[in-house]
């Protein structure tokens, strides 16, 4: 019986620090991690070199819904991962025609991000997007007649791009931001059966974004230990 006992005890005094380092790396590892989303319009337009002689473009309104992944590698310095839904295209428009381009992206990013103490935050990355829809109109101002083509006939599905910006965190978690995303990838399909775009031209998404959204850390106390 004092054989199991003390067997007993030995087992427990080993256990318990065992399961508090457990405990510390957990509770550390969510200290660095917060969850979160952000919303709000697009500003896009498809950048075409040569330029068309004839047209006159213009932006166009979309929307954006992404979830956001914040992994603290320091008190001012983190690493953003982020995956969703962006709408975006372009409007050209002369005398006789009009020419709208819409389409849907799932994006994913991954970004260097740096807080200031002040909240100020500036980021920069790589994003990948894919094109799950959308379409391409022209519209005939004298005939009143359209013709629709599938975004994929005249676009690749596939973009890529480099993402910069900057934003705002507030201490309830609130972040407000601002960002420029420019393509570098020429998404014009070649060869097409369609005559949206020639078959010489280049074509680059360019969009602004703008975001209201919010971080939730999953654990508050560990800012606090970190600041000491």
């Amino acid at each position: 019986m004092k054989k199991r006992l003390l067997l007993f005890t030995f087992i427990v005094a080993l256990s318990t620090p065992l399961f508090a380092q457990v405990e510390a790396m957990e509770t550390n590892y969510l200290g660095f991690l917060k969850l979160g989303f952000r919303v709000g319009p697009n500003m896009g337009t498809l950048f075409v070199d040569p330029e068309f002689t004839d047209l006159k473009a213009s932006p166009r309104l979309g929307f954006n819904y992404i979830g956001v992944n914040k992994f603290d590698l320091s008190k001012r310095s983190s690493i953003l991962y982020e995956g969703g839904l962006s709408t975006q295209g372009s409007i050209y428009e002369d005398a006789d025609d009009i020419y709208k381009a819409r389409m849907t992206y799932w994006n994913f990013s991954f970004q260097y991000m740096y807080q200031s103490e002040l909240g100020l935050t500036f980021f920069a990355g790589p994003r990948y997007g894919y094109m799950l829809g959308g379409k391409f109109l022209e519209e005939d101002k004298v005939d009143e007649t359209q013709t629709k083509y599938k975004a994929s006939r005249v676009v690749t599905r596939g973009d890529w791009a480099g993402v910069a910006g900057l934003g705002w965190v507030f201490k309830d978690g609130t972040w407000l931001t601002v960002r420029y995303i420019h393509g570098v990838k020429n998404i014009n399909q070649r060869p097409n059966n369609v005559s949206f775009f020639d078959s010489d031209q280049e074509v680059y998404n360019r969009v602004f974004q703008f975001s209201i959204g919010f971080l939730l850390d999953l654990n508050p106390t560990q800012d606090v230990e970190m600041s000491r």
